[in-house]
């Protein structure tokens, strides 16, 4: 369990970056297969589905707070490279997509204005 806490600061630290296995086997000083097997085991999903989460909530936070930003510059401030995968996560997590999350967002704070 020490060592998938160890992993859990790691990826906190780091999820906006690009982050590889092998980073952080060697950040770590774990092996790579022995760190994937602990984590699922502790935490019931695999480091990238963490990671992924992580990257999503984080998101979701920019997007109420900076209704002005565009989704673009959020999917690559959270730490993903490529928008149509970001949106694809996204979609997955929360069950539409970053636009209209937005539109949601925008109304619901209008309403409460």
């Amino acid at each position: 369990i020490h060592h998938v806490q160890r992993l859990i600061t790691h990826i906190e630290n780091r999820y906006t970056e690009d982050l590889h296995l092998e980073e952080m086997e060697r950040a770590l000083h774990l092996n790579k297969h022995y760190m994937s097997k602990m984590f699922k085991e502790v935490t019931g999903v695999t480091i990238f589905d963490y990671v992924y989460q992580r990257r999503i909530n984080e998101a979701r936070i920019l997007m109420y707070r900076n209704r002005q930003a565009r989704i673009t510059d959020i999917c690559y401030q959270v730490g993903f490279k490529h928008p149509a995968h970001f949106s694809r996560v996204f979609k997955e997590r929360v069950g539409c997509t970053p636009e209209e999350f937005r539109k949601r967002v925008q109304a619901e704070i209008g309403n409460h204005s």
